[in-house]
């Protein structure tokens, strides 16, 4: 067993259920509200890239929305967590996806781990002219640092992070060609204390529960809520809409 294979493996023995709360997928409540008040019509055309284990998925759907689709290459989202919707197990970079076919996206925690001038193409690509984004990624100042390191040998708080950006200029900056920025918020990067110790009780004979039990047992969800502040690390998070005018320009 190899590559995408084990990982898939590890993914469905030794991670936990999908979390049903927004805020393990976004940060700022700011930024979801913001994403969400402008989504006035609950048959848009909304996918989620590099949709996971489906937490976007499940939540905009227990908010009323019909139309939805996720893209990721791995198939981690459990049986009936999210229901009646499109998944293509695909590479975005390799997709069957439509031009100017979304009304929104959120593509939450991918862009570092791809090369982001194209993923950024990508989703300007699939988005219809006017089309609504929600972006996140990973932002570390100076002296950040955590136990992983990356391919190019630099610190980074997931081992396939490609990079992690050092302001939230650097970040917008991806973005002014094709969108425009409607909100961008830098919030602190934080993970849930019990985490790690529910993982080494899931190796041990009877906690195999776990799995499922910090999703659905109110009290174990609670305490996962308790969360510790990574040092120097945060999430910074963009709203953005594509830039009409250069789409019409394109299509001459």
């Amino acid at each position: 067993m190899h590559g995408k294979e084990l990982f898939l493996a590890k993914q469905k023995t030794s991670v936990f259920y999908p979390p049903d709360d927004i805020s393990f997928e976004i940060y700022s409540s700011e930024i979801w509200k913001g994403f969400v008040s402008k989504l006035d019509n609950k048959n848009l055309n909304i996918i989620d890239v590099g949709c996971g284990g489906g937490t976007t998925l499940h939540v905009l759907q227990q908010l009323g929305y019909k139309k939805l689709s996720g893209i990721d290459y791995i198939d981690t989202i459990p049986k009936s967590f999210v229901k009646d919707f499109k998944f293509y197990h695909e590479d975005i970079f390799d997709s069957t996806l439509k031009d100017n076919d979304y009304d929104a996206l959120v593509a939450a925690m991918v862009i570092e781990h791809v090369p982001e001038k194209a993923f950024v193409d990508e989703l300007y690509r699939i988005l219809k002219p006017n089309g609504l984004g929600l972006v996140t990624s990973v932002l570390k100042n100076k002296y950040a640092w955590y136990w992983y390191k990356n391919k190019h040998g630099k610190y980074a708080i997931h081992p396939d992070h490609i990079k992690e950006y050092t302001s939230v200029k650097e970040f917008e900056n991806l973005f002014k060609r094709k969108f425009d920025t409607l909100l961008i918020r830098k919030t602190l990067l934080k993970y849930p204390i019990f985490d790690p110790v529910a993982k080494f009780l899931m190796n041990i004979r009877g906690f195999g529960f776990l799995r499922n039990a910090m999703t659905t047992n109110k009290f174990l969800k609670k305490l996962r809520l308790l969360r510790i502040i990574i040092p120097n690390y945060y999430a910074v998070e963009i709203l953005v809409r594509k830039n009409s005018k250069l789409s019409q320009k394109n299509e001459r």
